[in-house]
């Protein structure tokens, strides 16, 4: 690695090699008074290095949007940039929410380095993104979960038929309307083999089985409009 030591006069410097022998002598300009020294760090670009983190953060949060995107609507998220915490004036009851952090640990090897590999780049940011959307997808669970043990809103599937749990889950949820006033229907998120041996049960109920179903469904609904309705009728509206 190159560097830089006085020679014995003062108005030339020598740049040596580390690694060797060799010396090239540079002339430096004539001066009486010594100047500053400036802290200059080898291989250094401020502006680029600034303008890479930038644009490499970008990309990541991007990659995680789309991920969180596949559960919670974009228009449904709120995000912060400042504070570590949060409360809901209207619901005291909840408590305090705060802030959890997530990270990830990324190994580029010196060789891809050397060899100016760039195909490193992209494959780095999609595996930061990929990484740090499955922690907050499972920080997500983990927080709507801990919200139903809070509440008592669980239903318990063990030793039991999944039909029945599954009439039970459905009383004990309320359904949303969206800003366009149309009914947004749950979404039920279970391990792979749980899904297909839940599907095959409830296929294999009886009409009974299924016209309650479609009633409780139903139901929902109307109580779902309603509660829209009366939350609109809160609001005062002009004259037309």
């Amino acid at each position: 690695m190159p560097h830089t030591r006085p020679c014995d006069d003062r108005n030339r410097h020598q740049i040596y090699n580390m690694d060797g022998e060799d010396e090239i002598e540079v002339g430096c300009e004539n001066t009486s008074k010594a100047r500053p020294a400036k802290n200059w760090e080898y291989g250094s670009f401020p502006r680029e290095t600034d303008a890479v983190q930038q644009s490499v953060g970008k990309a990541v949060a991007a990659i995680v949007h789309r991920r969180i995107n596949e559960f919670i609507p974009e228009e449904n998220t709120r995000r912060f940039n400042h504070g570590t915490m949060w409360s809901t004036p209207a619901e005291p009851e909840r408590g305090n929410d705060e802030m959890v952090t997530i990270g990830h640990e990324s190994l580029i090897k010196w060789d891809d380095i050397v060899d100016q590999n760039l195909s490193i780049i992209p494959t780095s940011i999609m595996a930061i993104g990929a990484d740090m959307a499955e922690q907050q997808v499972k920080m997500m669970f983990r927080s709507v979960s801990a919200a139903c043990d809070q509440s008592g809103n669980v239903v318990n599937a063990g030793k039991r038929p999944l039909a029945d749990a599954f009439v039970e889950m459905l009383e004990k949820i309320e359904f949303g309307v969206d800003r366009n006033g149309e009914v947004s229907m749950p979404s039920l998120y279970v391990p792979p083999d749980t899904g297909d041996r839940m599907i095959g049960e409830l296929e294999d109920q009886p009409e009974e089985y299924q016209e309650r179903i479609k009633g409780i469904i139903e139901a929902k609904k109307a109580a779902a409009l309603n509660a829209e309705q009366a939350r609109l009728d809160r609001f005062k509206r002009p004259p037309e």
